[in-house]
């Protein structure tokens, strides 16, 4: 499978602006993956099914696999990260979808603090594939497909959709303020009204 390939399309003398317009206008996002990994993941599976299906054809095949995190395990010297398969992106995210192709085992050789990779976080991992495991699921046993950690990213918590961020600035006749969030009615910090009118003299 022939992955998209991506790239920042900043250019010098170009604004941010202008640069966030055309990454937006191409329909591509940058991913965090390495690569010289994205490279070497070039032909794997367009199928997670039939990579878990063929995992002993493709041992020590690099793949980009991502979805969100069940639970990750301290195993002594190494660490294991369970993951619910999730199709990934342009931008190597996983989407956010009720559709999965099963789990699979991330084995990392050092450790992952739990505390930080933790159940329900988007997780996107880049390594080799390490063959098949079958270990407990509840009550059932559970075949996962278990790949390497040559490379982890976790992504950043998703904001909820209503909430608009912005910079400090003067807002006209709502005066000065820092950044704030609004959700689902527009709120104005600090109000300022501006210079309270003249009154005339009482009698």
């Amino acid at each position: 499978m022939q992955r998209l390939e991506c790239r920042p399309l900043f250019r010098a003398g170009a604004g941010w602006g202008l640069a966030l317009f055309l990454s937006l206008a191409s329909g591509c996002a940058s991913s965090p993956v390495p690569e010289s990994l994205r490279r070497q993941a070039a032909l794997q599976p367009s199928s997670f099914v039939e990579l878990k299906s063929h995992a002993a054809a493709y041992r020590d095949r690099m793949v980009i696999l991502g979805g969100d995190i069940v639970q990750t395990r301290h195993l002594g010297k190494t660490s294991e990260i369970e993951v619910v398969q999730k199709a990934l992106d342009s931008a190597d995210r996983p989407e956010q979808s009720d559709s999965s192709g099963g789990r699979f085992l991330a084995e990392c050789p050092y450790f992952v603090d739990p505390t930080i990779y933790e159940k329900d976080r988007e997780l996107t991992v880049a390594g080799k594939v390490l063959g098949e495991r079958s270990q407990k699921l509840d009550e059932a046993e559970y075949n996962y497909l278990v790949v390497g950690c040559d490379y982890l990213y976790l992504w950043p918590q998703r904001q909820p959709v209503g909430y608009y961020p912005y910079p400090y600035g003067w807002y006209g006749w709502y005066g000065w303020g820092w950044p704030y969030y609004y959700y689902p009615y527009p709120f104005y910090y600090p109000y300022y009204p501006g210079p309270a009118p003249a009154h005339g003299k009482h009698r």
